[in-house]
């Protein structure tokens, strides 16, 4: 017996998950959040969640939060990669990416830019 996957279900819960982890970035006073919906662009990802923190004890709290969070909603975190020194923070949930970045990062690497034709998503 084969079971078909209700596609409908698993994007509005990625859409959730996308703007759950925006509002801990916002609720943790981060900087420049923003959602981009990933689908029409690319086959890897979702949702780009992207965030601006001013210090590492910032990063770390959201970090933790956010793990805390999708603990809570049984997302199953792929993988969590601290990068350049923690100056980026990339948590990984399948079809959902977190990444927080200080200011310097942000600025360096763009992802806005670079993925310029995702749509943006709005939070809540």
């Amino acid at each position: 017996m084969t079971m078909k996957t209700d596609t409908t279900s698993i994007e509005q819960r990625n859409l959730m998950l996308a703007r759950k982890i925006m509002a801990v970035c916002q609720d943790k006073r981060a900087q420049e959040v923003l959602s981009l919906d990933m689908r029409p662009v690319c086959d890897f990802v979702d949702y780009f969640v992207i965030a601006t923190t001013s210090n590492r004890v910032q990063m770390k709290s959201i970090a933790k939060e956010v793990a805390k969070q999708m603990k809570t909603d049984k997302a199953r975190q792929l993988s969590r990669d601290h990068m350049q020194e923690n100056s980026w923070v990339l948590m990984d949930y399948g079809d959902v990416v977190l990444h927080l970045f200080d200011e310097q990062a942000r600025e360096f690497y763009c992802l806005e830019e670079l993925w310029a034709d995702a749509p943006r998503i709005k939070a809540g």
